[in-house]
């Protein structure tokens, strides 16, 4: 189900910047390095013109920009990639991964908080709602060259 919200929101707002959606092209596969490369490796065959790939994950995204610098494709260059999630391993990749933040911290507070109202009986506070923002780095053309890199 998140998946399916993380995709909803993002061509709801692609929408309101104008975009065409039903022209986009969309691969589904699993949410790890290798369906990262596997979804590049599909869109590169189609002869597809792209500029950027959304990715529903930074593993995924991970993937993705590994098989396009296989092939020769320069990222950010050449296309611009996103993940989703702000892991630590977007902020080490090489290039260094824009990405969709989430509140991974205060999520998993509010998750144990839940926990133990419900196991204990406790009476903590359980927050259900968070901040969702976007972390730029380098794999974006427009932050390679010097742009604001880090904004949440």
């Amino acid at each position: 189900p998140d998946n399916v919200a993380r995709i909803s929101g993002f061509m709801f707002e692609m929408e309101q910047a104008g975009v065409d959606v039903s022209s986009m092209w969309i691969a589904e596969s699993n949410f790890a390095p290798d369906g990262g490369w596997t979804s590049a490796k599909e869109l590169v065959d189609s002869n597809y013109e792209f500029s950027a790939v959304f990715c529903a994950n930074d593993e995924m995204a991970v993937g993705a920009v590994s098989y396009f610098q296989h092939v020769g494709i320069n990222v950010p260059k050449d296309v611009s990639v996103i993940g989703y999630d702000d892991t630590e391993t977007a902020a080490y990749s090489a290039p260094r991964l824009s990405t969709v933040h989430i509140a991974w911290r205060e999520m998993t507070t509010n998750g144990l908080s839940y926990l133990l109202n419900r196991c204990y009986d406790m009476q903590l506070p359980v927050e259900r709602e968070y901040a969702v923002g976007m972390t730029w780095r380098s794999s974006l053309e427009k932050w390679s060259k010097g742009g604001k890199k880090s904004s949440k």
